[in-house]
C-alpha cells in the first residue's frame, strides 16, 4: 500500500498536486509544512478560502519565526476586504520579532491608507428652476433619509388672496462634514455637518426663505457587516425673513450586510419643533432601506418611510394630523472617473387641519418626483450636474405645483491620516 501511494504521489507531482490530492497527503502527515504550503495555496486558488486560512493559521503554530506564513495569511485577509482581521495578523507578526521586516512595513502601511481616520469635506451647489406655485415653501432635506416638509400660505382671514403668477427660483447650498475616527473600544466614529439653503423668487422678494441644520452623529462598526450609529441635530428656518420654527431631533440608524450581500438599514427618528409659545409640533420616523452592489460598477437602493407627526396649540382644543407614507428607489453607475445616477419617489401625504376649534380641513397631497444627475469625480473632488422634475396633486388645488430644476454641485475632500 505505502509502494502505491509513493507510485501515485510521483505522478501527480509531475502535473501539480490537485487541492484533494493534497489533502490526501495532508491527512498522511498534518505537520509536513511543504505540504500545508501547497494545500494553502491551491485552496487559495480555487476559491476555498476557509481551508487557505485555517491552513495558515496552522502553518503560524507550526513555524511562528517565518515572517512569510504572517505575510500569506494578511494578504489574503487583505484581498478578501477582511481588514480588522488582517491588521491583527500583521499585530501578531509584530509581536513574534517580524516588525522590522520590510514586508510586514509595506503591508501595514497598505492597511492604514484603508483606514480613513478622519477627513472633512465640503460642497457648494447652485440650482435654477420653475415652480407653478411658489406660495408653496421649500422642501428641506437632510443627509439621513429624513426629511421635513413645511407649506405657508397667504391667507387673508380664512380666504385666500388670490394664485401668485408661475415664478423662477433660484437655490444656493452650502454643506460642510467631517469624519473623526475616535480610535477607543473598537471602530468609533464622530461625524459633524452644516448644511445652509435660501431659495429666492424672481418675482417676490418676500419669499425668500433660509434653513441651518446643524447635526452630529457617534457610530460604531460593530464588525464587518453591522453598524449602529446615534444622532443629534439642531435646525433653524426662516421664512420671509420671519423666524418660522426651531426643530431638535434625536435618531438612530442600524445597518446590517446579509450574506447575499443586500444592506439592510433600519432608522428611527424623534423631532419637536418649535414653531412659537403656543404652537409645537412632534413627529416620529421609521425608515427601511436596502442596497445591493450589482457586478463591479453598478448599485441600486429601494426601501420606505413613515413618519407621523401632529402640531399642538396652547390652550386650544387644537390638534392638527400629518402622515406620510413615501417609497423610492435609485439606480447608480459608478466607472472609475465618472457617474450615473437615477432615482424617483413617490409620496402619499394626509393632512387633517384644524382650522379653528369647530373646523377641520383633510387634504391627501401624491407627490412624484424624478432625479437624473451624472458628472466627473476625481480624488479629491465630484462635480455633478443634474434635472430634478417634481409634481404634486392635492384634493385642495391651491397646493397643486410642479416643479423642474437644473442644478450643478461642486464636492471638495480633504483628508488626513
Amino acid at each position: 500500500m505505502r509502494k502505491l501511494l509513493t507510485i501515485f504521489i510521483f505522478t501527480s507531482s509531475l502535473f501539480g498536486e490537485t487541492q484533494e490530492e493534497l489533502l490526501l497527503l495532508f491527512f498522511e502527515d498534518p505537520t509536513d509544512i511543504s505540504v500545508n504550503l501547497k494545500l494553502a495555496k491551491e485552496s487559495t486558488k480555487n476559491g476555498d478560502f476557509d481551508t487557505a486560512i485555517a491552513t495558515y493559521e496552522r502553518l503560524i503554530i507550526f513555524q511562528d519565526e517565518v515572517p512569510e506564513h504572517y505575510l500569506n495569511l494578511a494578504e489574503l485577509y487583505n484581498s478578501l476586504e477582511m481588514y480588522t482581521q488582517a491588521e491583527m495578523t500583521i499585530d501578531e507578526a509584530i509581536s513574534a520579532g517580524h516588525g522590522k521586516d520590510s514586508r510586514v512595513i509595506k503591508i501595514q502601511k497598505q492597511l492604514d491608507s484603508r483606514k480613513k481616520h478622519s477627513f472633512w469635506s465640503g460642497s457648494l451647489s447652485y440650482s435654477y428652476g420653475y415652480d407653478s406655485n411658489p406660495l408653496l415653501a421649500p422642501k428641506v432635506s437632510d443627509i439621513e433619509l429624513f426629511f421635513q416638509d413645511e407649506r405657508m400660505i397667504l391667507l387673508e382671514g380664512e380666504k385666500i388672496t388670490s394664485l401668485i403668477d408661475n415664478s423662477n427660483f433660484a437655490n444656493y447650498t452650502l454643506s460642510l462634514s467631517s469624519l473623526y475616527d475616535i480610535g477607543l473600544l473598537g471602530s468609533f466614529y464622530w461625524r459633524n455637518g452644516l448644511f445652509f439653503n435660501r431659495k429666492e423668487f424672481d418675482k417676490f422678494d418676500e419669499l425668500q426663505s433660509d434653513y441651518t441644520q446643524y447635526s452630529s452623529i457617534l457610530g460604531n462598526k460593530i464588525d464587518e457587516k453591522s453598524e449602529l450609529s446615534l444622532g443629534f441635530e439642531f435646525a433653524n428656518a426662516k421664512y420671509s425673513n420671519k423666524n418660522l420654527f426651531d426643530s431638535y431631533g434625536l435618531s438612530t440608524i442600524y445597518r446590517q450586510t446579509l450574506e447575499s450581500e443586500f444592506t439592510l438599514s433600519l432608522g428611527l427618528k424623534y423631532q419637536l419643533y418649535n414653531y412659537t409659545e403656543m404652537e409645537k409640533r412632534d413627529s416620529g420616523t421609521l425608515s427601511i432601506v436596502v442596497s445591493k452592489p450589482l457586478r463591479d460598477i453598478e448599485s441600486i437602493q429601494f426601501g420606505g418611510r413613515v413618519t407621523q407627526s401632529g402640531l399642538s396649540f396652547s390652550g386650544e382644543n387644537r390638534f392638527d394630523k400629518y402622515l406620510e407614507q413615501k417609497l423610492f428607489a435609485k439606480y447608480r453607475v459608478d466607472e472609475k472617473s465618472i457617474f450615473l445616477a437615477v432615482s424617483g419617489e413617490i409620496d402619499i401625504v394626509n393632512h387633517i387641519d384644524n382650522i379653528s376649534e369647530n373646523q377641520t380641513e383633510e387634504r391627501e397631497d401624491f407627490k412624484r418626483s424624478l432625479d437624473i444627475s451624472g458628472g466627473y469625480k476625481w480624488r479629491y473632488g465630484k462635480l455633478s450636474i443634474g434635472y430634478r422634475f417634481e409634481k404634486n396633486s392635492s384634493n385642495l388645488k391651491y397646493v397643486n405645483s410642479q416643479k423642474e430644476e437644473i442644478y450643478t454641485k461642486m464636492e471638495l475632500f480633504i483628508q488626513s491620516h
